[in-house]
C-alpha cells in the first residue's frame, strides 16, 4: 500500500452535529476522554484549524428554490450561500394556493400557553421536547389541505415534514 500523502475532506460542520449513543458518551466518561468529539464532528474540529489557504466553500446549491437558499444563506452562511441559475423556474409562484409565498413560517407563539400544550422535561441537564399539539394540529392541517390541492404529491412521497425533536416527529405519524 502506498502512503497517503493527501486527503480531502467533504462535509458541513453546520449540519446536523455527530450522533453519539449513550453507551458511547458513558465509555468516554469513564475513559476521562475529551468531550468535543461528542457535541462537534472531526469535520468541525478540524475546520477550525485549518489554514485558510486549504478551506473552500461549496456555495451554490441547485435543489432548492432561492427563497428557501436565501434563507438558510443568511440564518447559517453568512449569505455566503446562493442558488444557482435556473434552479427552480418557477421558484416564485407558491406551490400551493393557501400560501402567499413559496416559504411560509407559521408563528404559534401569539397562542396562550395553555392552548399550544407545548410538553417538555429534564433529562441529563437539558430539557427534551416531548411534543407540542397546536404544531402537530397546525402541520396536519397543512397536509391535509396540500394533499387535497394536489393529491399526486402524496402518491409520489413528494411532500416531507421537517422538525427539530423526535418526539413531534412521533407525535406528527
Amino acid at each position: 500500500a502506498l502512503p497517503i500523502s493527501k486527503a480531502v475532506l467533504v462535509g458541513d460542520h453546520k449540519q446536523l452535529p455527530p450522533v453519539v449513543q449513550d453507551e458511547v458518551k458513558q465509555e468516554l466518561a469513564n475513559r476521562e476522554v475529551d468531550d468535543a468529539l461528542m457535541t462537534k464532528s472531526w469535520f468541525e474540529l478540524l475546520w477550525k484549524i485549518a489554514p485558510e489557504n486549504r478551506k473552500a466553500m461549496m456555495d451554490t446549491q441547485f435543489r432548492c428554490p432561492s427563497q428557501i437558499s436565501d434563507f438558510v444563506s443568511k440564518a447559517f452562511y453568512e449569505n455566503k450561500y446562493k442558488a444557482g441559475v435556473n434552479t427552480f423556474p418557477d421558484k416564485k409562484r407558491p406551490i400551493f394556493s393557501f400560501f402567499k409565498e413559496t416559504m411560509v413560517f407559521l408563528d404559534t407563539s401569539g397562542f396562550p400557553e395553555k392552548k399550544r400544550h407545548e410538553r417538555s422535561s429534564k433529562s441529563e441537564g437539558r430539557t427534551v421536547v416531548e411534543g407540542n399539539r397546536l404544531e402537530t394540529e397546525l402541520v396536519i392541517d397543512v397536509l391535509e389541505m396540500a394533499l387535497k390541492e394536489r393529491p399526486e404529491l402524496g402518491a409520489g412521497g413528494e411532500i416531507g415534514v421537517i422538525v427539530p425533536y423526535v418526539n413531534h416527529v412521533k407525535e406528527i405519524q
